[in-house]
C-alpha cells in the first residue's frame, strides 16, 4: 500500500473542497451573477441561461456518482451489517438520482429539486469530510451538547440578523440614491410565493450554505493549515456570490458569512448553527409579510429578546471558559480495514 506523504495531503483536501464548492455553488452563484448583470443592463443571452441549467444537471450527476461511491466504500460487509449495507447505499443512490431528475427543466420539479439537491450535497459533504477523518460536528457528551446548543443557536441567529439588517439598510440607502438594486422583498426576488416554497428553500439554504459553504470549507481549509484570512475570504466570497441578486447591497452579507465562520471555527458545532439559520429565515420571511410600520417593531422585539436571553445565560452559566476551537487531526481512515487474514477477496 502506498502511504500518502504530508506534502500530498493538502492537495487532496483542496481537491475535495473544490469539488464540493463547484457542485454546491455552481447554480446559485451563476444565477446571482446573472441577476446582478440584469440590474446593470447586462442581459444574459438565452444560451448562457441554458448553459447554467445544463451545468446544474452535470453537477447533480457528479454528485450522484461521488456520493454513491463514498457510501458504498464506507459500508462494506466487513464494516457494517448486511442491513446497513443495503439501506445506506440504496438511500444514497436514490437521493442522487432524484437530484438529477429534479434538476431537469423538463421534469418541472425545480422547486422540489432545490431541497433534494440541498440534502444530497450536505450528505456528500459529510461523507467527504468523514473520509478525510474530519467530522463536521464536535463529539461531546449529551449534557454539554444541549448546553452549548442553547448558546450557539442564538449567536447564529444574531449573525444572520446582522447580515440581513446590513443588506436591508444598504438596499434602502443605495436604492434611494438611484443605484440599481433588488426590487421588492427577498421572497419575491427568489421566487418564494408559498409556504411550501419557503420550507424547500430553507432546507436548501441549510444544506448548501451551512453544511458546505461554512462547515465543510472551514473544516477542510483548517485541516490544510490555511490561515484564517483565507478561510474567511473564501466563505465570504461564496456567500456574497449566492446573494448577488440583491446587487451591491449583497456586501452586507459579509457580516452574515464572517459571523458564522467565527462561530463554527470557535465551537465546531454544526446543528445549532443550522437551527439558528433556519430560525432566522423563518423570522425574516414572517417579517417581510408584515406592513412596513410593524417590521421595525418586530425587529426591536427580537433584539430585546436576544439581549434578555444573553443576560439570562450569563446569570445561569457555570464558571468556566468556552471550549477552545477544535484542532483538526491528521487524516486517518475512520473505518480501518480488517487484518489481511480476514480481508474479503
Amino acid at each position: 500500500m502506498i502511504r500518502e506523504t504530508p506534502e500530498a495531503r493538502p492537495h487532496r483536501l483542496f481537491l475535495s473542497l473544490s469539488g464540493l464548492v463547484v457542485i454546491a455553488g455552481l447554480q446559485p452563484i451563476a444565477n446571482g451573477l446573472l441577476t446582478l448583470g440584469d440590474l446593470y443592463g447586462l442581459h444574459a443571452p438565452p444560451r448562457l441561461i441554458h448553459a447554467v441549467e445544463y451545468g446544474q444537471i452535470s453537477a447533480a450527476t457528479v454528485l450522484f456518482a461521488w456520493l454513491a461511491l463514498r457510501v458504498i466504500n464506507r459500508t462494506t460487509l466487513d464494516r457494517v451489517s448486511p442491513r446497513r449495507r443495503l439501506l445506506e447505499p440504496g438511500a444514497a443512490v436514490t437521493i442522487g438520482a432524484l437530484a438529477i431528475y429534479t434538476a431537469m427543466p423538463a421534469a418541472g420539479l425545480q422547486r422540489v429539486g432545490v431541497a433534494v439537491f440541498g440534502i444530497a450535497v450536505a450528505w456528500l459533504a459529510l461523507e467527504v469530510c468523514r473520509a478525510h477523518g474530519l467530522p463536521l460536528d464536535r463529539p461531546t457528551a449529551p449534557a454539554e451538547r444541549t448546553k452549548t446548543s442553547w448558546s450557539i443557536a442564538p449567536l447564529a441567529f444574531g449573525a444572520c440578523l446582522a447580515g440581513g439588517t446590513a443588506t436591508a439598510q444598504l438596499l434602502t440607502a443605495l436604492g434611494g440614491a438611484g443605484v440599481p438594486v433588488m426590487e421588492g422583498q427577498q421572497l419575491a426576488a427568489t421566487g418564494i410565493t408559498t409556504a411550501l416554497d419557503l420550507v424547500l428553500n430553507v432546507v436548501w439554504a441549510a444544506g448548501i450554505e451551512d453544511v458546505v459553504m461554512v462547515a465543510a470549507v472551514t473544516t477542510l481549509l483548517t485541516a490544510a493549515r490555511r490561515p484564517a484570512w483565507q478561510i474567511y475570504t473564501t466563505v465570504c466570497v461564496l456567500e456574497v456570490g449566492v446573494h448577488a441578486y440583491a446587487g451591491i447591497p449583497a456586501i452586507g452579507m459579509l457580516l452574515y458569512a464572517a459571523g458564522r465562520v467565527w462561530l463554527y471555527h470557535r465551537y465546531h458545532r454544526l446543528l445549532p448553527m443550522v437551527a439558528g439559520h433556519i430560525a432566522y429565515d423563518l423570522f425574516a420571511a414572517l417579517n417581510q409579510t408584515l406592513p412596513p410600520n410593524y417590521r421595525n417593531v418586530m425587529l426591536t422585539l427580537v433584539l430585546a429578546a436576544g439581549l434578555l436571553y444573553d443576560w439570562w445565560a450569563k446569570r445561569t452559566k457555570a464558571p468556566g471558559s468556552p471550549p477552545a476551537p477544535i484542532e483538526q487531526q491528521p487524516e486517518a481512515c475512520p473505518d480501518p480495514p480488517p487484518p489481511a487474514a480476514t480481508r474479503r477477496s
